[in-house]
């Protein structure tokens, strides 16, 4: 048997002083090998008990809260305890991807936003046989983005589904004037995908927050004065384009005039919605999507969770 005094000053360097098994060693004038075998030792004889506490709010009790509350279907909130920042992201939207594959049973068509969010979504998802499955593209395009648009985030979706069936919005997201857009919603083409999004049995989307953070002010299509204006109207977040105050109602409508999208009430009129989101910076703009109730599903990651949740 090992000597008592020896694995206590063995464990209290290593587990109360958070010495390395080769710091104790040179402490203790033992080889690293008996400095291991005594550690596991005083596990084994109960000199050091090793307790782990879950947080006061698991991932589990924060989902059951937010479905309560917003009167969700579902919600799915992905734990970062030890995760890595650069990790969580990844994390999400890997969750985010195996729900919607999950739930495509009953879908004959999956309307999809764009966002970095969902692009991300859109290369994590599973291939899997929905042949039948229509793919339509829920708000216009991004001229000018790389290697990142929504039409790659469209058939990434369907490559996934095993998909042939693409329906895209040949259209910028903003265009310079409510007339501009009139015409090219009565477009015929553009028409038809708004017909076609307008029934889709699922919506796969995002939140964005209606700042400076926001995809839309990074990529140019909002300008300094655009945030100041969307201040002026207590805009706080944003689906496709549509933009909405802190109680999900309609704000901004000067930019509503001028977006090629589904209109927030017909997004309301699609039976699955299923928003992925990331960052507790978001907490403001998804708790305002969710009053607003434009979400059925949310995936998102713990201290956004939390984040909506407090003083809701």
């Amino acid at each position: 048997m090992a000597n008592v005094d020896l694995m206590v000053r063995a464990a209290t360097l290593s587990y109360l002083q958070q010495l390395s098994q080769s710091e104790i060693a040179a402490e203790l004038g033992i080889s690293r090998q008996s400095v291991s075998r005594l550690l596991k030792q005083a596990l084994n004889e109960g000199i050091v008990h090793i307790e782990i506490t879950p947080p006061a709010q698991t991932v589990e009790l924060l989902a059951g809260q937010l479905v309560k509350r917003y009167g969700l279907a579902d919600a799915v909130v992905v734990s970062t305890v030890g995760v890595a920042e650069r990790s969580i992201r990844r994390l999400v939207v890997k969750a985010g991807a195996q729900y919607l594959t999950n739930h495509l049973d009953k879908v004959g068509t999956l309307g999809v936003n764009w966002g970095r969010t969902i692009l991300d979504v859109s290369y994590h998802l599973p291939r899997v046989e929905y042949p039948d499955i229509q793919v339509v593209q829920l708000n216009g395009s991004f001229p000018g983005i790389v290697n990142g648009g929504p039409e790659l985030v469209i058939n990434n979706v369907a490559q996934a589904l095993s998909s042939s069936h693409v329906t895209t919005m040949n259209a910028p997201m903003f265009v310079d004037s409510k007339a501009v857009q009139q015409v090219l919603m009565h477009d015929s083409r553009i028409a038809a995908a708004l017909a076609l999004a307008r029934n889709a049995d699922a919506a796969l989307f995002t939140v964005a927050n209606a700042s400076r953070k926001s995809d839309l002010y990074r990529l140019g299509y909002l300008k300094e004065q655009d945030i100041k204006e969307l201040g002026q109207t207590s805009a706080v977040g944003e689906i496709g384009g549509k933009f909405f105050d802190e109680n999900g109602q309609p704000a901004a409508e000067s930019f509503a005039e001028r977006c090629v999208s589904l209109e927030l009430a017909e997004l309301l009129a699609i039976p699955q919605r299923i928003c992925v989101a990331v960052g507790d910076e978001k907490s403001g703009s998804v708790k305002a999507g969710l009053r607003g109730g434009y979400i059925t599903a949310l995936i998102i990651d713990d201290a956004l969770a939390r984040g909506i949740l407090a003083d809701s």
